[in-house]
């Protein structure tokens, strides 16, 4: 079944799978080293440092749960198909990979969370006093989040630097994963053309507990309104690479790393490879072009 897609989703997917080959998480080290302008001295400050090490170190660990996950939900798909004729083993799979797909969305939500709170360290040295009354007067925490954002967007528009649309999308993207992926029910239906590809649906709920669709998207859904899950998460995963990789940027630009040290870390990385996890996402992006016709 040929998708419908746009430059800019391609584009994020391509840019996603560039940063995962120059080996993202490693970007953390040099972060790891770099000191603020306003808390250059470590003295006094190690609790602000301490906090900001432990959130990367977090990232960095559930980035690597999402894509071990991916892993296996591929595979158990593959066992899945080959299992499909014997009705008990469909149903187990089903569920098998639903559960799978929910803690995907779990952890999805979680790492916006720890660069929400990472956002919050860096962009309080910066806020004045009537900034920071204005964020703690926020009620709930997507809301904080929205302000920092809308903060950060403002402040870097013309910062050539930086990806501003990912930032503007990633709001639209969090406040729809915030309710989504409550259940997530596994579809076969071996009639449809694009029978190979996993398919899912969400049944969510608002905090009011009424029944909520996910937003629709013709690059990622089939007529019928289901989700193909190469398709979604390949989108998604790649929003939330190129996002963390902007932040990254970010923060490396307002910090001050001394050469020496950027040299030590330079030598130390030099010949480091990527993981087993960012090369089978790689290889899942690599697949996804490959299947659009557009490498």
């Amino acid at each position: 079944m040929e998708r419908l897609i746009s430059n800019r989703e391609i584009q994020i997917i391509k840019e996603a799978r560039s940063i995962l080959k120059e080996n993202m998480f490693l970007k953390a080290i040099y972060l790891n080293n770099s000191f603020f302008p306003k808390k250059k001295e470590l003295k006094g400050n190690e609790k602000f440092y301490k906090n900001i090490d432990y959130k990367l170190r977090a990232i960095r660990q559930d980035f690597r749960k999402i894509f071990t996950i991916m892993s296996l939900i591929s595979e158990r798909y593959k066992e899945s198909i080959k299992e499909s004729i014997k009705e008990k083993s469909k149903l187990f799979f089903q569920d098998d990979i639903g559960c799978l797909i929910e803690y995907l969305f779990i952890k999805y939500r979680v790492i916006l969370e720890y660069i929400h709170k990472i956002l919050k360290e860096v962009l309080f040295l910066d806020f004045s006093d009537k900034e920071i009354k204005e964020y703690h007067k926020k009620e709930y925490e997507h809301v904080k989040f929205q302000y920092l954002l809308d903060y950060f967007i403002e402040k870097n528009k013309d910062n050539s630097n930086l990806d501003i649309k990912i930032f503007k999308e990633i709001t639209d993207d969090r406040n729809s994963l915030v309710h989504n992926g409550a259940t997530c029910v596994v579809c076969y239906d071996f009639r449809e053309e694009d029978d190979k590809y996993l398919k899912f649906k969400i049944n969510s709920l608002d905090e009011l507990n009424k029944e909520k669709e996910i937003k629709k998207d013709i690059f990622y859904q089939t007529e019928k309104g289901l989700i193909i899950y190469d398709f979604y998460w390949g989108l998604y995963i790649s929003k939330l690479i190129v996002f963390l990789d902007n932040i990254y940027r970010f923060i490396l630009d307002k910090g001050i790393l001394d050469n020496s040290s950027k040299e030590k870390i330079d030598d130390l990385l030099k010949n480091k490879i990527v993981s087993p996890g960012e090369y089978n996402i790689q290889k899942f992006l690599n697949d996804i072009i490959l299947r659009l016709g557009k490498d």
